[in-house]
């Protein structure tokens, strides 16, 4: 997901069930700067955490990762960089929902949300693969999309975002070479 904010505090990525009573902000800034990445799991609310503040009116690329087996982890890369993995198996729930730009926050760190809690800032390209790209792939894919960002058109939405209800794909039985 590529991402620009103008300020601290928003959910660049989230998803909740179909009743709303659970919900995981996958990606988000908080209002301290940080920017906090994890799929829901066994321990709760203890995403990975940038060290520092991100750079505001920036263009910055974010993955997060996940791999199932005997030693379940997940992966967080900010602009290229690795800044942590931990090791956590996803458990989904029952989440049907995955918004883009905003979501709930509320009780997660520093979230600095009561409720529904969207990004001041743009959206560039989100992608979602079916495999954890490696490092190497981390970074080639971010000094690619730094070459392009010139081009991004901007969109506006002047609606609240449309609910599609759907499900999950499950993980493959093996995972393909990166």
């Amino acid at each position: 997901l590529w991402f620009k904010m103008s300020d601290y505090g928003g959910v660049l990525l989230g998803q909740e069930n179909a009743a709303e009573t659970h919900w995981t902000p996958i990606l988000y800034v908080g209002s301290d700067g940080l920017l906090r990445g994890t799929f829901w799991s066994a321990t709760g609310a203890t995403p990975i955490t940038t060290p520092s503040p991100i750079a505001l009116n920036t263009w910055h690329h974010v993955l997060l990762s996940t791999v199932g087996g005997s030693t379940p982890s997940q992966t967080l890369y900010v602009d290229g960089a690795l800044i942590g993995t931990k090791a956590d198996a996803v458990d989904l729930q029952d989440m049907v929902r995955v918004q883009v730009g905003t979501g709930k926050a509320l009780g997660w760190p520093n979230s600095g949300c009561s409720g529904w809690c969207g990004i001041t800032g743009n959206i560039g390209r989100v992608a979602f693969y079916d495999h954890a790209p490696d490092a190497t792939r981390v970074g080639a894919h971010y000094q690619a999309g730094l070459a392009t960002l010139t081009g991004t058109t901007t969109t506006t939405f002047t609606a609240p975002p449309a609910i599609v209800t759907g499900t999950l794909p499950v993980a493959p039985a093996s995972t393909p070479a990166s």
